[in-house]
């Protein structure tokens, strides 16, 4: 919680059970007024692009990961990750766009380079 700059999660015991209360980033709030000057409504689920710090998060741990191991494939990224290919790529992408990554020779022999 801490590296992504949130609150730590308050905890509260309810008979057998127990019930976590996270505060929301900054980043993951919808202002209503522009939500009115939109148009828009809330969105019904979290996405990792809405929210900023998931992704943020996948993007920390896949620098991590290429640096430890930069000739390693995107489907074991995801697989380390326990997430999708596709979630890999995306991250991926916007961190090449970014000049946070690079991609060193072709994709059968080449590896990962982390710039920044």
């Amino acid at each position: 919680m801490k590296n992504i700059g949130s609150e730590i999660p308050r905890y509260e015991l309810r008979g057998n059970g127990i019930r976590v209360h996270f505060t929301a980033l900054q980043s993951a709030l919808i202002k209503e007024d522009k939500e009115k000057e939109e148009g828009s409504k809330a969105p019904k689920h979290q996405s990792a692009k809405a929210h900023g710090a998931l992704e943020d998060t996948l993007a920390f741990d896949i620098i991590k990961i290429l640096k430890d191991n930069p000739a390693i494939s995107q489907d074991e990224i995801a697989k380390a990750l326990n997430t999708t290919r596709r979630i890999v790529q995306r991250v991926m992408n916007s961190l090449k766009s970014s000049g946070r990554i690079e991609r060193v020779g072709g994709k059968r022999y080449g590896h990962w380079g982390v710039l920044k």
